[in-house]
């Protein structure tokens, strides 16, 4: 891990290996702690080693199911459409 002391929201999403949007998410249910600066959203290094020791990423068949979950939730219909073609 990179020897800053905080990270941005997109630096510890790289990091972890997943989007920025499920980091934002994480940090408004408590799962991450954030400081907010300005507008955007620091992560101490301490609390994201922390995080990454824990478990708690989810690995990557669970993120690859939420997001086919999603696309399948807003396309369904065109996906059935195009399937029957």
């Amino acid at each position: 891990m990179d020897n800053k002391a905080w990270f941005s929201t997109a630096e510890a999403a790289k990091l972890i290996g997943v989007s920025r949007v499920t980091v934002f998410r994480w940090i408004k249910t408590g799962k991450i702690q954030a400081d907010k600066v300005g507008k955007a959203y620091v992560i101490l290094r301490s609390e994201l080693s922390e995080y990454v020791k824990s478990d708690q990423v989810p690995d990557e068949k669970e993120l690859i199911k939420h997001q086919v979950d999603l696309v399948v939730k807003r396309y369904g219909k065109t996906l059935k459409m195009l399937g029957a073609e």
